[in-house]
């Protein structure tokens, strides 16, 4: 039993850790990824899974990146930890600064 603990307490170790795929569906990466990724594509189309230091010169951070073989550029935004590429990080950040508003505009008709 003991063992059977110690070896499924061990998989996100061996693994690494998760991140979103291109279907928003979780993914283990395998550990030698560093990042995980949200590129959005010249061609308007949005890629999210596993990344390592190749794909994100930049670290964890979002930036341009030009692409010397074809020239397009996609905006990439690489990040670290458990399924931090699921959202729009301007996306975010709007709803975050509307939600004291919509608080303010309730309380201001029920009171």
């Amino acid at each position: 039993m003991f063992r059977f603990f110690i070896t499924f307490a061990l998989i996100p170790v061996i693994i690494g850790f998760q991140c979103y795929n291109d279907n928003m569906m979780p993914q283990y990466c395998s550990a030698a990824t560093q990042y995980c990724l949200k590129a959005d594509a010249y061609n308007g189309v949005t890629y999210r899974g596993c990344a390592n230091l190749q794909d994100c010169p930049q670290g964890q951070t979002c930036a341009p990146i030009t692409y010397s073989s074809d020239g397009t550029t996609d905006y990439v935004c690489c990040c670290v930890g458990d399924l931090c590429n699921s959202a729009n990080y301007k996306h975010a950040t709007t709803v975050l600064m509307v939600i004291p508003f919509i608080f303010h505009f309730f309380i201001k008709i029920f009171t």
